[in-house]
């Protein structure tokens, strides 16, 4: 699917048959591909005298690295977008020459089609230039990051006041899974954040100077976001190191139990046995109170053992 625009005096959307007509020095066009074909990208190669290696990209899904690069009459630029759900990054192309910018996704990217619907932004906008729709589109996308990722602030809340109350091997496959999804996230965004310092600083072809202010707001986003990624893993490994913590301590707080109930039985194990033998001449075995005799000292060791631990401070 192709949605072409075009700007001349007022906003056009043609068909791809149409738009060799439309190519002259005063129109500006965007061209926006969703889930891009071999024979349409055939023609657009054809017109824009594209490189085959750019192409290849473009019919790539998701497997092309955050790059920018020149060619002799555009500019390549591959960059990441942010679902909804976060679970998997979608991939964004765009090519920019003297008068065109075409963009490339193989999903509906909701900045893009809530754009289009608003004609005329889109004419105010392209109007300016191609690289003023390219700025607009990456600002968008870019933007999303920030909104998506900001909503992860209270589930974190959530999960360390869990590892507080009762932390558990789901809470702590959860975390890791958040932990997983936050490294993803920051190793996109900060190649991202390198290309967009290049488009914000560097001199680029088809990318007017008056621009480079509003590509470095947009490299200051991008990095707020590898910031904001960076303290959530933080303290997701701080939840996890916590959790370990605390399941050491409650392990801990058995065994040292344990220990002191072994600690008490042992005497008493022993007392037992040896009034337990079947042998003659056994202390206080004839006397009338012997059984009594026997629990009272089981009893005043178990007692003085407890009052004895209770003092070193071992439970």
């Amino acid at each position: 699917m192709i949605d072409i625009f075009v700007a001349d005096g007022e906003l056009k959307k043609i068909r791809l048959e149409e738009l060799g007509k439309h190519l002259t020095s005063k129109k500006k066009v965007w061209i926006d591909v969703i889930n891009p074909h071999k024979d349409e990208f055939k023609q657009l190669k054809e017109i824009f005298k594209l490189h085959p290696l750019t192409v290849e990209d473009c019919l790539k899904r998701g497997r092309t690295r955050v790059k920018v690069e020149e060619f002799d009459n555009y500019l390549f630029i591959v960059i990441y977008g942010m679902p909804e759900n976060s679970k998997r990054l979608y991939e964004l192309d765009f090519i920019i020459g003297k008068n065109f910018v075409i963009s490339n996704h193989f999903e509906h990217v909701d900045s893009f089609d809530k754009l289009k619907k608003n004609q005329e932004k889109v004419f105010t906008i392209l109007s300016k230039g191609p690289d003023f729709i390219l700025h607009k589109l990456i600002d968008l996308e870019i933007d999303r990051y920030l909104e998506i990722v900001s909503k992860y602030e209270d589930i974190i809340e959530r999960i360390e006041k869990r590892v507080l109350e009762e932390p558990n091997q789901q809470l702590i496959s959860r975390i890791f899974r958040l932990r997983k999804k936050f490294m993803r996230i920051r190793r996109i965004a900060n190649l991202q954040k390198e290309k967009l310092l290049e488009l914000a600083r560097e001199k680029q072809p088809f990318i007017s100077e008056r621009l480079r202010p509003y590509f470095r707001d947009v490299f200051d986003h991008m990095l707020s976001v590898t910031e904001t990624v960076t303290i959530y893993r933080e303290q997701l490994s701080g939840a996890i190191e916590l959790s370990i913590s605390m399941s050491t301590n409650k392990a801990n707080d058995v065994m040292k139990t344990l220990t002191v109930i072994a600690s008490i039985m042992l005497p008493l194990s022993l007392i037992a046995g040896l009034f337990g033998m079947n042998v003659a001449d056994i202390p206080f075995a004839d006397h009338r109170y012997a059984f009594e005799m026997v629990i009272g000292v089981m009893l005043t060791i178990a007692i003085g053992m407890l009052f004895y631990f209770r003092k070193r401070g071992w439970f």
